[in-house]
C-alpha cells in the first residue's frame, strides 16, 4: 500500500499535463500599438502640420492691413486736432492782443487831450478803458490753449492783468495829478503808470511770444502766426518815453490845458489857421549816469565818454523834416574854450517825441563851471520858440 500511495498513478499525471496545457498563454503586445504609442508619446516622430489654406491666409493679411490702417487714421485725427487747437487759440488769443493793443492807443488818445477834457471827464475815459482791459483779462482766462501753451496763455493773462492794474490806478489818481501844481510829481505818478504798460509789453514778449513759436515749431505747425511787435504793444515806439517822468512831463501840460500844452510843454500857433507848429526841448540827460541837467542849479557830471541825451517833441499838427539841433558846451570865463556839436532831424511825425544822443566831443575844461546850451532850429511858421531853446549850468569832471 505504501508503494500504491507513493508512486503517483498515471491518471494523475495525465490530468497534471492536461491542465498545463490548458493554461493560457500570458498575452503579447502588438507591435503596432506599440510603435502607435511610441508616435503619441512625442519621443522620436515628427508632427506634420498643414500648410494654411489661401482663404485663411487672405484674412489674415486683411487683418493686418486693417489694423495698420485703424493706426494710420487714429494718428491723422490725433495731428488733425493738434493743429485745429493751435488755429484755434492763436486766432481767438490774436483777436483779444489786438484789441487790448487798441486801448492803449486809445489811452494815448485820451491823455494827449486834444478835446480839451476836464480832469473828471479824463479820469471817466481812463476808466472806461480799464473795464475794457478787464473784460480782455476775462476773455483771455476762458481760452482752451494747447498743452504746450499752458505757460505761455499764464503769461498772456498776467500781461493784460499789469494792463488793467495800470489803467486803473491811473483813473484814480488822474485827478489830483492833474491838479497838482508840481509838475515834476504829477509826472512821476503818470510814468508809474507806463512802466506798468511797458512791463506788459516785455512779458508779452518774453513769455507768450517767444515759448508759442518755440511751441508751433517743435509740433511742426505750420501756416499761424503770433502777432509781435510794436504793433500789438500797449506802449509801442517812442511812446516808451512816457515811462520815464521826463517823457510824462510832456503829458502834464495837455492834461491840464488841451492837447496845445502850456508853459514847457507849449509850440507856437499859426493865427490864421489855429493849427500848431513847432519843436519843443522836453530834457537833457548826462549818459551814462542818467543824471537830468537843470536850467536853474549846476549840475556836476563824472565821466570820461559823456553823452548827452536830448529829447524833444513835435508838439505842432505837421509832419516836420531836416530839423538841425545844436548843442554847445561854453565857459563864461574862457569864451574861446567852446565845444560845438549839431545833430539833424530828418522827420518827426505830429506829437512824436524824439531822442537824440550827442557825444561830448574835444576837450572840456575840468571842474571849471559852463553851460551847455541847446537850441531848436524854428521850423516855416513858427512864431514862438521859447520852448525851443535851454541852457543849463555844468561842471564836467573825470
Amino acid at each position: 500500500m505504501n508503494d500504491e500511495h507513493d508512486d503517483p498513478s498515471p491518471a494523475h499525471d495525465a490530468d497534471f499535463e492536461w491542465q498545463d496545457a490548458e493554461e493560457p498563454a500570458p498575452p503579447q503586445r502588438s507591435r503596432s500599438r506599440g510603435r502607435a504609442r511610441k508616435r503619441r508619446g512625442g519621443g522620436g516622430g515628427r508632427l506634420s502640420i498643414p500648410p494654411p489654406s489661401p482663404r485663411l491666409l487672405g484674412l489674415l493679411v486683411a487683418a493686418v492691413v486693417l489694423v495698420v490702417v485703424i493706426v494710420l487714421v487714429v494718428r491723422d485725427c490725433q495731428r488733425d486736432q493738434l493743429v485745429d487747437s493751435y488755429k484755434t487759440y492763436v486766432a481767438d488769443s490774436t483777436a483779444l492782443i489786438t484789441e487790448s493793443a487798441g486801448q492803449g492807443e486809445s489811452l494815448r488818445e485820451v491823455l494827449n487831450n486834444n478835446d480839451n477834457r476836464g480832469p473828471q471827464q479824463i479820469q471817466t475815459a481812463v476808466r472806461q478803458l480799464a473795464n475794457q482791459s478787464q473784460s480782455v483779462v476775462d476773455e483771455t482766462r476762458q481760452l482752451d490753449p494747447p498743452g504746450k501753451l499752458d505757460d505761455a496763455q499764464a503769461s498772456l493773462i498776467t500781461a493784460f492783468e499789469y494792463r488793467t492794474n495800470g489803467l486803473n490806478t491811473l483813473a484814480d489818481n488822474l485827478p489830483a495829478l492833474i491838479g497838482s501844481s508840481n509838475v515834476n510829481a504829477a509826472a512821476t505818478g503818470i510814468a508809474e503808470q507806463m512802466q506798468r504798460f511797458l512791463a506788459s509789453d516785455v512779458i508779452y514778449d518774453d513769455s507768450f511770444v517767444g515759448p508759442a513759436l518755440v511751441a508751433l515749431e517743435d509740433d511742426n505747425i505750420a501756416d499761424v502766426e503770433i502777432p509781435e511787435g510794436d504793433e500789438v504793444h500797449f506802449l509801442p515806439g517812442n511812446t516808451t518815453r512816457l515811462a520815464s517822468p521826463t517823457g510824462a512831463r510832456s503829458l502834464v501840460g495837455k492834461l491840464k490845458t488841451g492837447g496845445g500844452g502850456s508853459g514847457d510843454d507849449a509850440t507856437a500857433s499859426d493865427d490864421e489857421t489855429g493849427t500848431l507848429r513847432g519843436l519843443g526841448l522836453l530834457s537833457v540827460e548826462a549818459q551814462p549816469s542818467g543824471q537830468q541837467l537843470s536850467t536853474s542849479n549846476e549840475t556836476t557830471v563824472s565821466s570820461e565818454e559823456l553823452v548827452w541825451k536830448v529829447t524833444l517833441e513835435n508838439g505842432g499838427d505837421f509832419e516836420e523834416q531836416n530839423v538841425p539841433v545844436t548843442v554847445t558846451l561854453s565857459y563864461p570865463e574862457n569864451p574861446n574854450d567852446t565845444i560845438t556839436a549839431e545833430r539833424n532831424i530828418d522827420v518827426i511825425q505830429p506829437k512824436e517825441q524824439l531822442t537824440l544822443d550827442v557825444p561830448l566831443s574835444g576837450n572840456p575844461r575840468l571842474g571849471e563851471s559852463g553851460t551847455l546850451t541847446v537850441n531848436i532850429e524854428p521850423v516855416e511858421g513858427e512864431t514862438s520858440t521859447q520852448n525851443n531853446r535851454a541852457e543849463y549850468p555844468v561842471k564836467i569832471s573825470f
